[in-house]
């Protein structure tokens, strides 16, 4: 097996991209502000995913549609679109603030292929517009979006304590371990974004690439009639 492409987050993928390029790999690192894409554009990036606040996981500070076109101004490289995308309304959205292909997380989470458990699924299903919740905010690097319950709660209140950096990431890395491991409803950390609010149900990851792309086409095909 050939792998053709190399994603990178949560740091500065530099120490690999000689490599990467050199076997022909595509690097495309994860970014949330215009500064850093531009870095990664000048150390050989072949693109960015340009993720919003609105992600689940860690996050930055800026939503998806304010940033997303403030990028695409910036680079000449292309951009893929991330956070808040669930549906075709929010693929057609990416493209028109100057995305050349969109990155979903949350929706690809619960898919019948994920090995998330049932509790997580669920937790997904049922949250509503306002479910989810960012923790570490107050954290260096440390604001993550997951699922409001009862382990996001004691995460906020930890945070408030003011531990350290280490110390939250300890607990909130114990959550997720949980949640993947375990899948308990009460002690997980369930890494989700915004766009859980409009997921109804887990489907094969095929059906989803369907229906965001036809629900895409029903957009732009009623926005055409209309103008």
């Amino acid at each position: 097996m050939t792998v053709s492409i190399v994603t990178t987050g949560a740091g500065t993928p530099k120490p690999y991209m000689s490599d990467l390029k050199a076997a022909g790999i595509k690097v495309m690192p994860v970014i949330p502000n215009v500064k850093i894409a531009k870095k990664m554009e000048e150390m050989g990036a072949d693109a960015v995913i340009v993720e919003g606040m609105e992600a689940g996981g860690h996050i930055g500070g800026t939503t998806s549609m304010v940033l997303w076109p403030q990028i695409a101004d910036a680079i000449n490289i292309p951009l893929i679109a991330a956070g808040g995308i669930g549906d075709g309304r929010g693929v057609v959205e990416a493209f028109v603030a100057g995305a050349e292909g969109v990155q979903c997380g949350t929706i690809f989470s619960i898919a019948k292929e994920s090995p998330v458990g049932d509790n997580w699924r669920k937790a997904v299903i049922d949250a509503t517009d306002t479910g989810t919740a960012v923790v570490g905010s107050t954290i260096k690097g440390g604001a993550t979006r997951g699922i409001a319950n009862e382990e996001a709660g004691k995460l906020f209140e930890l945070e408030k304590t003011g531990v350290s950096r280490d110390e939250f990431n300890s607990a909130l890395n114990k959550g997720l371990y949980v949640g993947v491991r375990e899948d308990d409803p009460d002690k997980s950390f369930f890494m989700a974004g915004e766009v859980a609010g409009l997921i109804k149900e887990s489907k094969p990851a095929a059906e989803i690439v369907k229906d965001l792309m036809d629900d895409a086409q029903k957009v732009l095909n009623k926005n055409i009639e209309i103008m």
